[in-house]
């Protein structure tokens, strides 16, 4: 009798297997269904106002499973190998990274006491030149890497008259030098008058008195002459 049953099982399982369809057609299928799927889509259209994208609380996050080797993360309870921990030191021979404010300070203590840094090329650098060499557009100007208060970076002179009247504001002036001038009061007056606007001629003898003995100082923009 158990041979009996078995053999017939198998033959109903043969039939059964005999009417499924051993691969469908998505074309057929679809046209066959064509009704059923109008009015699913327009059920769901209407419950989503249009709008098919999944809500942002309820998406993936599929960059957690990029297959990147910068996204990956190391195990710190793992036990690690003697081979990687080799591979990792690099042998023994991996130099220690210098912090910072180590590097900074000896940078410091390269400043000369007084006077100024100079570059290969001869050029000065004020003391405050690595932090606005971090911030700023450095040019060469007057002998000196001077930064560029350039427009639109929240470093020109309108937000500098801005910053002025909400706060305090601090400039490295030390790049501006004292010019004696040697020689005949007449000549050097004659070839002021054409370079200082105002001119000191412009001055009351009194305040032109007062400039040349040193009582006093006055402000003048000096321009160049063209040939």
């Amino acid at each position: 009798m158990a041979t009996t049953t078995s053999r017939n099982s198998k033959k109903n399982d043969g039939g059964l297997s005999s009417l499924t369809p051993r691969q469908i057609s998505v074309e057929k299928f679809t046209e066959a269904r064509a009704a059923e799927l109008e009015s699913l889509h327009s059920v769901i259209s209407n419950r989503l106002n249009k709008d098919f994208r999944s809500k942002r609380n309820k998406r993936r996050r599929t960059n957690a499973f990029t297959n990147q080797p910068g996204k990956k993360r190391r195990n710190p309870k793992r036990p690690r190998s003697e081979s990687s921990i080799g591979q990792a030191s690099g042998g023994g021979d991996h130099e220690t990274k210098i912090p910072r404010r180590v590097k900074r300070r000896m940078e410091l203590k390269g400043n000369p006491e007084s006077g100024f840094y100079t570059s290969g090329d001869g050029t000065k650098r004020l003391r405050t030149h690595v932090w606005h060499a971090k911030r700023f557009s450095m040019t060469k100007l007057w002998g000196f890497h001077i930064p560029l208060g350039l427009h639109g970076r929240g470093k020109g002179s309108r937000d500098v008259l801005k910053k002025s009247r909400q706060g305090v504001l601090v400039h490295d002036a030390s790049y501006h030098i004292a010019v004696q001038l040697e020689g005949p009061e007449g000549s050097l007056l004659s070839i002021l008058n054409k370079l200082l606007e105002p001119s000191p001629s412009s001055h009351s003898k009194e305040a032109l008195d007062s400039f040349l003995t040193g009582r006093s100082y006055g402000n003048a923009m000096l321009y160049h002459v063209e040939p």
